[in-house]
C-alpha cells in the first residue's frame, strides 16, 4: 500500500511538471443524478468534516463529471464520486454507482465523461470505457446500482493507481456496529470547489445485498466508498458503494454491499 508521504510527494511532483494532460479549473455547477431518484441523507446533526485532498486515501477518491440523458429527452450535466480500486498501485479503474455511468430507465450511457484527480490543481483523465452491473437496466434496482470507469490516463507514464494509491475491498466487515467512513464530493459543500468531505458512522441492519449505515451523505456522493479505515492486508477497505437511497424511517443510508458477485465484477474490471 502506498504511504501517505509517498502519495503527497508523487502527486505534488506530477502536478508541478506534467505535460500533455489538462489541468482542471473548478467545474461548472452541475446537478447530481440522485436528485431524480433519491433524497438528501443528512441524519440528524450534520457530522461531515473536510479532509485534505492530498492525503491518502483522499487521493484515491475522485470527482466524476459527465453528461447524462434525462427523462425529458435532454442532455444535462451530472457529477458523482468514485474511488480507485485494487490491492495494488497499477489500477486504472474507478468504481462508482451504476446510475453514475448508465441510465437504467433511458438505456443510454453517459457521455463526455471525465475523472478529476488531485484536488484544486486536479488532473483531468478522460474515460476510456464505462462498465455497469449486468442487471443494472430497466427499472432501477438499488441492489445492482454499481459500475466502473476505465480511465485513459498515465501521468508521467504511470498507471493512475501509482499516483493516487488505491482502496482495497472485501466481502467482510458487514456486521452491525462496525465503524465505517465515507467521503466524496457533496454538492452542498462545493462553495469551495474540489473540497472533499468525510463522515464517520457505524453499520446498521442490512440485507444480503445492501448495507445500511448512519454516515451523513448528500447529492454528489453517489458512488462514494463506504469503508473500514484500516484493515491489515486491505488498507482502507471498502465494504459498500454509497447509493444515496436513504430510509427516512430508520434514519439510515444504504449502499450496495460488496458481495461475492460485486467483488468478482470489481476484480474483473480492475484487471482488464
Amino acid at each position: 500500500m502506498v504511504s501517505r508521504f509517498t502519495v503527497r510527494r508523487v502527486l505534488a511532483a506530477v502536478l508541478a511538471t506534467i505535460t500533455g494532460l489538462t489541468v482542471a479549473q473548478a467545474p461548472a455547477a452541475a446537478v447530481s443524478l440522485t436528485e431524480h431518484i433519491g433524497t438528501q441523507a443528512i441524519i440528524g446533526t450534520d457530522g461531515r468534516y473536510p479532509v485534505d485532498p492530498a492525503a491518502y486515501p483522499a487521493t484515491a477518491t475522485v470527482l466524476l463529471t459527465f453528461s447524462y440523458y434525462d427523462h425529458g429527452g435532454q442532455w444535462k450535466a451530472g457529477r458523482c464520486t468514485g474511488w480507485v480500486s485494487g490491492h495494488h498501485d497499477r489500477s486504472t479503474t474507478i468504481i462508482t454507482a451504476g446510475h453514475c455511468v448508465y441510465g437504467a430507465e433511458t438505456g443510454i450511457w453517459h457521455s463526455n465523461y471525465h475523472v478529476h484527480v488531485g484536488g484544486p490543481n486536479a488532473i483531468i483523465c478522460p474515460a476510456r470505457v464505462l462498465y455497469k452491473a449486468a442487471r443494472w437496466g430497466g427499472p432501477p434496482v438499488p441492489e445492482y446500482d454499481y459500475g466502473a470507469v476505465k480511465v485513459d490516463c498515465r501521468p508521467s507514464g504511470q498507471p493512475l493507481g501509482q499516483l493516487t494509491g488505491a482502496y482495497g475491498y472485501s466481502t467482510n466487515y458487514i456486521f452491525a456496529g462496525t465503524a465505517v467512513r465515507t467521503q466524496g464530493f457533496p454538492n452542498d459543500k462545493q462553495s469551495t470547489p474540489w473540497l472533499q468531505w468525510a463522515a464517520d458512522g457505524v453499520v446498521g441492519p442490512s440485507t444480503a445485498q445492501r448495507l445500511s449505515y448512519d454516515n451523513d451523505t448528500f447529492f454528489g456522493q453517489n458512488g462514494s466508498p463506504v469503508y473500514v479505515p484500516a484493515v491489515p492486508g486491505c488498507g482502507p477497505c471498502v465494504t459498500a458503494i454509497n447509493g444515496n437511497y436513504p430510509d427516512p424511517n430508520l434514519n439510515l443510508n444504504y449502499g450496495v454491499r460488496i458481495t461475492t458477485e460485486v467483488h468478482r465484477d470489481i476484480r474483473n474490471w480492475t484487471f482488464l
